[in-house]
C-alpha cells in the first residue's frame, strides 16, 4: 500500500515538461487524464520517464488524474500551464 502524499507533479506552474513522483511501490507505465478548467476530458497521455510535455497546450488552469497501470488510480490535482 502505498501513501497519496508520496505522488506529485512539479513543476507547478509549468511551461511545459511536467514531472511526475510516484510512490515507491510503483511499477509498470502510467498514464494521466487531462481536464480543462470546466472539468471537461481532453486527452489521455502516457507518462514516459516519470515526465510529459505540455508545451502544446495553451495556458490555464489544468486537472489531471494519475494511474498507474498495476495500481489504478494514484493521486489527481491541478496544475497551470504558463
Amino acid at each position: 500500500e502505498y501513501d497519496p502524499d508520496d505522488a506529485g507533479i512539479y513543476p507547478v506552474p509549468t511551461t511545459g515538461i511536467v514531472n511526475f513522483k510516484t510512490p515507491a511501490s510503483h511499477t509498470g507505465k502510467s498514464a494521466i487524464l487531462l481536464y480543462n478548467s470546466s472539468g471537461e476530458f481532453i486527452e489521455r497521455k502516457e507518462i514516459l520517464n516519470n515526465q510529459t510535455d505540455l508545451s502544446g497546450y495553451k495556458p490555464g488552469i489544468y486537472f489531471f488524474k494519475l494511474f498507474g497501470q498495476n495500481e489504478g488510480f494514484i493521486a489527481g490535482g491541478k496544475l497551470i500551464k504558463k
